[in-house]
């Protein structure tokens, strides 16, 4: 399999995901360290942070999508 920009492209989303998945564990990590209004702070981040995990996911989903359409019309 050949390297393309497309590969590439989804590789680096692949790679955002995995951080933003760090980045939430490490955000829920602190969560039970903290209370009251920074503990609620703290679960906003996490969940902000799962969204972008999300969104990240199916970006890379439309991306792959794209690249075996423009494959197959080739």
């Amino acid at each position: 399999m050949t390297t393309t920009p497309t590969n590439t492209t989804v590789t680096a989303l692949h790679e955002c995901r995995d951080q933003l998945l760090n980045a939430v564990l490490n955000a829920a990590y602190c969560v039970p360290q903290l209370t009251g209004a920074r503990a609620a702070r703290a679960r906003e981040l996490v969940d902000m942070l799962d969204a972008a995990v999300s969104y990240c996911e199916r970006l890379a989903t439309v991306v792959e999508g794209d690249a075996r359409a423009e494959a197959t019309t080739r």
